[in-house]
This record gives structure tokens, sequence and C-alpha cells, in this order.
């Protein structure tokens, strides 16, 4: 993941927004959690904030890291959107596009609406197998 997030280059990579956290969708629990080993290896080299209401508000082990959320309230506009989960309405991820944003989508879980609007889109469904 890491090395997809490097080799856009065509993207000038100020911030990240990471969807989901957990291992799985509505779990509360970050331990062997591909995505947060992904967010800790991003943060060393980039601004990145993590949007995971459910993590957020239901788990102590993120604490530590609270400052990283990023609120449903926010008016933020991210380069790329790494997304992890299927937990969120697209309405809400779109609002933290920029237009000239990228999606990177680990499973397709919003390739369809992406295309219909015309966002950057990669998915990673064949490269995780």
């Amino acid at each position: 993941m890491e090395n997809v997030v490097h080799k856009q280059k065509k993207i000038k990579i100020k911030k990240i927004l990471q969807i989901g956290l957990s291992y799985t969708s509505g779990t509360t629990t970050i331990r062997r959690s591909l995505p947060f080993e992904i967010f800790k290896r991003l943060k060393n080299k980039y601004s990145v904030k993590v949007f995971d209401e459910f993590l957020k508000n239901n788990s102590e082990e993120v604490d530590n890291i609270k400052n990283y959320f990023e609120p449903a309230s926010s008016n933020q506009k991210f380069d790329i959107i790494l997304i992890f989960n299927d937990n969120n309405n697209f309405s809400l991820i779109k609002k933290f596009l920029n237009k000239n944003s990228l999606v990177i989508d680990i499973n397709n879980f919003y390739k369809k609406d992406c295309l219909k609007h015309k966002i950057k889109y990669k998915s990673l469904e064949h490269e995780n197998n």
C-alpha cells in the first residue's frame, strides 16, 4: 500500500485520509490490523488523518492516536483517500475530496460511485490476492 501511494507521481500528495483503521468493518480492535499498520507507516511520511467513527467512539485502543481522527463535520479536503471499509455513505466520502483527489479503494466498495462522479479511482482488490 505504501508503494501504491508513492507511485502516484501525478498527484502532489499533501494530505491523506484513511477510511477504516480496524482489521475489519464494525470491530473495535486494531490488533493485527493491516489498515493500522499501513497508517503507522504512512503517518511518518505524510500528513495522514483517519476517519473511522465507529472505532473512535467504541475503542479505547485508539485513545493515544485520537488527534489523527478527522470528524465528520470537517471541511478538510484530501489528495488521496484510502478506503478500507464500507461503513460510510458515499456522500460523506465525497465531501472530503478536492477536484484532483484520488480514491484508492482496497475492495471496490465505492467503485460505481466514483466512476459515476468521474472521480480518479484505483482499486487494489486484485493486487491483494
